[in-house]
């Protein structure tokens, strides 16, 4: 599954014009495996952060902050694949998981032309939420903005990590570019007529 969500993002050529690092969690043979193959598919050295117990989305929001204050000038992407595992008991990927891949990755290059343009957008996704969220942690931010972020305090509140990236720094979404949208914006409910409007349609 990781594998495929992979080589969708590589297939937007994103990868030729950026760094990529991976939070991997599993038995230390399993993330060897999973290293070894993500280095293998897009052809390029990854820098990848283990984890060995089950932390919910806390290490990967840790280490992006830290990147972020190593690298404030840059923008970071960020995407996860638990929701292949938590809603789906099967081997396949998820519909939503593969609409929120791709929507988010698609025409990348206008997305960051937008960042290098326009210096009011710190955060962008397909559907940014009042208090500056983006719904499904499918996200791009600038490092500036990561960086002055509150540290991530770990719980066993998983959603704590959903909310972060809007409740522990701006609180808003008027620093927030919506991908479907295409504007400044913000979306109360995501299940609403508005995710019928995702960035791009293909067939299962």
């Amino acid at each position: 599954m990781i594998h495929d969500q992979l080589n969708d993002v590589k297939n937007t050529g994103i990868l030729n014009s950026s760094n990529f690092h991976a939070v991997i969690y599993g038995e230390h043979n399993d993330i060897i495996k999973a290293h070894t193959m993500m280095e293998t598919l897009i052809c390029q050295k990854i820098q990848i952060t283990p984890v060995y117990t089950n932390r919910y989305e806390f290490p990967a929001i840790i280490k992006i902050r830290e990147l972020a204050i190593e690298n404030p000038d840059k923008i970071f992407i960020y995407f996860h694949s638990k929701g292949m595992v938590n809603h789906n008991s099967s081997t396949y990927r998820t519909h939503l998981e593969r609409k929120l891949t791709l929507s988010t990755f698609l025409n990348w290059d206008e997305t960051l032309y937008k960042f290098n343009t326009n210096p009011n957008i710190q955060k962008a996704g397909l559907m940014p939420s009042p208090d500056g969220l983006i719904w499904f942690n499918f996200w791009w931010a600038r490092g500036l903005y990561i960086a002055s972020c509150e540290p991530i305090i770990e719980s066993d509140d998983r959603f704590a990590c959903e909310v972060w990236l809007g409740l522990s720094g701006s609180n808003t979404y008027n620093d927030c570019y919506s991908l479907i949208d295409k504007k400044i914006s913000f979306t109360n409910d995501p299940s609403s007529d508005c995710w019928n409007k995702t960035c791009c349609c293909y067939d299962y």
